[in-house]
């Protein structure tokens, strides 16, 4: 079958591709365009939202500062001797000269339960009766803190005021509580210092979101709670940021707010989304202004070059179909660099393909070997099995035969007392195996729990080498000891430790011939402790070394299983080693030449 040629068109697929050519070297300067604009225009907003945010910081540290500064007065006249001597009438001009110098509203001296005792406010001669903000002076007293009021409306002066309130001690006990009144026009001059960005909106507030201050209608809104979507962002997260809230006209605005962590006021400024967005959309117009005139210029392009690269494309076509036979492409000899970019494409192209194909030839390779791992493991797992069965039935034989003769030697307490050890010891046998088991699959699954203290190594080893001792001496074998001159101190578990260098001493009373010999030594240096454990028995053939320490393992036995165990000791024994941060080796000269084990610590230097 024939193929018809497609019909030509003003714009074929020739001029398409050297559209997308001429687009592909556009697209860099469009990017660089994109980037540059972009970045300019999130540049203004970044400096415009960083602006307010130093703005809500600014007002949060002069009002701390402000009520750090009251408080310090207020201190300062709680311990006026005029109030020791209760020389109520001197106290209160004191406090009347502080007011004047300080700006204050008022200062009133209350008992822990809120009952004034002295108002600055009124002459001491007149009656005082009422309490005031008992809440507020009931936990001063409480905590013996200072503390910082939210806003109150006060008839008696006709306006919103807030408090700071200090404890007055006696013999180390609250007796009264000192508070400093002040208006909320205090806060509303703080604010008219700031720098407010344009159409900004600045708001202070109390602990309980009360308007404290306002840059916009104070009179209005001053002593009312806070937009609902700004209480409710406040109460999400009082650690400070920014999000889209409503203010109390109804306005949508971005809002940053920060909250002092000392007094627990916030301020919080509006930003209308004008204000921040409208440079970002003139500079998002102006960049697709550019994406359009880019374009436009790159189809001028296509239809001028176009009847220039007629054979560079064929050739481009038979690489095309090169690639795809994978056969390395002929690169088109022409000085149009955009199409021998195009020709070296396609000849990388080739090239990830045989580097794909490469890969997966040896994936396939991969896939074998794990596939000959896991029926090794298989196997050994097997042999375990078969292992496992035959340590059992070792145990379990006596066990059942002791059984057995327990009823028909009832009347002769020797022999009951002989078969109960025969119980005991291979009831122990048994427990010891499965204790061993239980401790391989912690230490494989990293979930044993150390208990790590200071411990010296070199009253280890005596205690580890009481547990095999009595084995060495029924084969007549000698153990020599020798510990370091200094203390090797390491940072360990005590009974771990002493279970580590008893699997080592076994593995060797237990592979070492009778009349044989074993030494262990202990060796510190600057950086490190070294436990070492060296006999002359049997040896390891040096390529099982590797697998010395894998599970299961036991070298080379026969059906008779001599030597007897489930080859766990030594895994068991690495396995708590590198749980301390330690290693272990071990090296053997060949069969008949022994072995040496070192396990190796870091030390400290002291308790």
């Amino acid at each position: 079958m024939t193929s018809t040629p497609p019909r030509a068109s003003a714009f074929g697929p020739l001029e398409r591709r050297l559209l997308l050519i001429v687009l592909a070297a556009v697209l860099p300067v469009v990017a660089l365009s994109w980037v540059l604009l972009t970045g300019n225009a999130e540049r203004q907003r970044s400096a415009l939202l960083a602006s307010a945010r130093t703005v809500t910081t600014t007002i949060v540290s002069a009002l701390d500062a402000d009520f750090d500064a009251t408080i310090s007065a207020l201190d300062a006249l709680a311990a006026s001797p005029r109030l020791r001597e209760h020389d109520l009438p001197r106290f209160r001009q004191e406090a009347l000269d502080l007011i004047a110098r300080r700006g204050w509203t008022n200062v009133v001296l209350s008992t822990p339960d809120a009952q004034q005792v002295m108002n600055a406010a009124r002459p001491q001669t007149a009656a005082l009766q009422g309490r005031m903000d008992t809440p507020g002076i009931a936990a001063t007293a409480r905590t013996g803190a200072a503390s910082i009021g939210n806003v109150l409306y006060s008839p008696r002066l006709n306006q919103y005021t807030y408090s700071v309130k200090v404890p007055v001690r006696e013999d180390g006990k609250v007796v009264y509580v000192l508070t400093a009144v002040l208006a909320t026009a205090r806060a509303q001059a703080l604010m008219r210092q700031q720098d407010l960005p344009p159409d900004a909106l600045l708001t202070v507030m109390d602990r309980n979101r009360t308007t404290t201050a306002r840059s916009l209608d104070p009179a209005r809104w001053v002593g009312r709670p806070a937009s609902r979507t700004l209480t409710t962002l406040l109460d999400r997260s009082n650690s400070g940021g920014w999000a889209m809230t409503t203010t109390l006209e109804g306005r949508p605005v971005y809002t940053l707010w920060h909250q002092s962590t000392h007094s627990g006021w916030a301020s919080a400024i509006g930003i209308p989304p004008e204000s921040i967005e409208g440079p970002v959309r003139r500079q998002y117009a102006l960049l697709a202004a550019g994406i359009a005139a880019s374009v436009a210029l790159g189809v001028i392009i296509a239809f001028i070059v176009a009847r220039t690269i007629l054979r560079p494309a064929k050739q481009l076509e038979a690489a095309a179909l090169d690639v795809g036979r994978g056969v390395a492409p002929t690169i088109p000899a022409t000085t149009l660099p955009e199409l021998r970019q195009v020709g070296l494409a396609l000849g990388q192209a080739h090239r990830e393909r045989e580097q794909h194909l490469a890969s997966e030839r040896q994936l396939r390779a991969q896939e074998q070997e794990a596939r000959v791992a896991a029926e090794n493991a298989n196997a050994a797992k097997d042999e375990f099995l078969a292992m496992l069965g035959h340590e059992l039935r070792n145990p379990l034989a006596p066990i059942y035969n002791a059984a057995q003769l327990l009823p028909h030697v009832a009347a002769d307490a020797r022999k009951v007392r002989q078969l109960s050890t025969v119980l005991e010891r291979q009831a122990s046998h048994l427990t010891r195996m499965v204790n061993d088991l239980l401790d391989v699959s912690r230490v494989t699954r990293k979930i044993v729990v150390l208990q790590k203290d200071t411990v010296d190594l070199n009253g280890v080893v005596p205690e580890a080498l009481e547990q095999v001792q009595a084995l060495a001496a029924d084969k007549q074998q000698e153990v020599r000891m020798t510990l370091a001159a200094e203390p090797a101190l390491v940072h360990a578990d005590r009974t771990r430790m002493i279970q580590v260098v008893a699997n080592l001493l076994q593995n060797a009373v237990k592979f070492t011939p009778d009349a044989g010999q074993i030494e262990v030594r202990v060796e510190t240096d600057a950086q490190q402790v070294r436990v070492t454990v060296r006999d002359n028995g049997m040896g390891i053939p040096a390529r099982l070394l590797p697998q010395v320490f894998d599970l299961f393992k036991q070298g080379e036995h026969g059906l008779d299983r001599h030597h007897g165990g489930l080859g766990l000791g030594l895994s068991l024994t690495r396995g708590l080693v590198e749980l301390h941060g330690g290693t272990i080796t071990a090296a053997s000269d060949g069969p008949g030449q022994g072995s040496t084990f070192a396990v190796t610590l870091p030390r400290i230097t002291s308790a």
